[in-house]
């Protein structure tokens, strides 16, 4: 009997793998990292593919997040994302894409469920293919977090009480 699994069904698993990886990995702090400076602990990049970045002590309940992205590409997406438990699990919280974000300043998001989350800046590449956007640097100074990717586009986050 032969098994036959569709090229979106592979594609979705693939994406999720590659997702679950990020929330899964070092779980300490970023350090010893030339490219990521960093003058607090409040967000670190995911060291293995440096496709996600996440809040080091995860976000309590309630916790106001203000979102900017500068940059972003039409093709796409920033993603928010709650890890299950353990976190081999995740739910997508919140997205953020070009049609919906114009480039005008912060927008705010709150937190509803403390928890350990993470952030995921994926692009479409045409014929329902899809992957992740590379991180080159991630700047955290006070509450301001700036992650810079491969693209061009940048998230820029403070944290609100």
């Amino acid at each position: 009997m032969k098994h036959s699994i569709s090229s979106q069904t592979f594609i979705t698993a693939t994406l999720l793998a590659v997702l679950l990886i990020g929330c899964s990995t070092n779980p300490g702090p970023v350090q010893n990292e030339p490219s990521i400076r960093s003058d607090s602990d409040q967000f670190q990049v995911e060291l293995r593919n440096r496709h996600s970045f996440r809040p080091t002590n995860g976000f309590d309940a309630r916790q106001i997040i203000n979102i900017r992205v500068d940059r972003l590409h039409r093709t796409e997406t920033l993603y928010l994302y709650k890890c299950g438990e353990p976190c081999s699990t995740a739910k997508k919280i919140q997205y953020w894409d070009r049609c919906c974000y114009p480039e005008v300043g912060y927008r705010p998001h709150v937190i509803k469920e403390g928890g350990r989350y993470y952030f995921w800046l994926q692009k479409d590449a045409g014929d329902g293919f899809s992957g992740p956007v590379f991180i080159e640097n991630l700047t955290s100074t006070g509450s301001r977090t700036v992650v810079d990717f491969r693209s061009g586009s940048k998230v820029i986050i403070t944290l609100g009480d």
